[in-house]
């Protein structure tokens, strides 16, 4: 995967592993090491076979954050209207809904 940053205001979100094949969608961040992010090109994304919640945040192709879940195990979030989801620890600060998010590449 490729890693990126983001980063919202004086808060830094990375190094993000950047999901772009269907297996590494798919996984999110089950088997990723803890603390690890992923930015995943979806609308929605899902907690099946992950053992502890994760906080999904939905961004805009703009990197504008639309909403902010927390996805419990076997559980599903959609985001309507997001070309992004980024998958985060739950302990992370999520991004308040308005901001926008810059790209930084690793």
């Amino acid at each position: 995967m490729n890693q990126i940053f983001l980063r919202a205001g004086e808060t830094t979100y990375g190094p993000v592993s950047e999901a772009r094949t269907l297996w590494q969608r798919w996984r999110g961040l089950k088997g990723l090491p803890p603390g690890a992010s992923v930015l995943i090109r979806t609308r929605s994304v899902h907690g099946f076979g992950v053992g502890t919640p994760f906080r999904a945040i939905g961004l805009t192709s703009l990197l504008q954050v639309s909403a902010t879940h927390v996805v419990k195990p076997g559980r599903i979030a959609r985001f309507p209207g997001c070309r992004y989801v980024l998958e985060l620890p739950l302990e992370a600060d999520a991004p308040e809904p308005g901001v926008t998010l810059e790209l930084r590449s690793a």
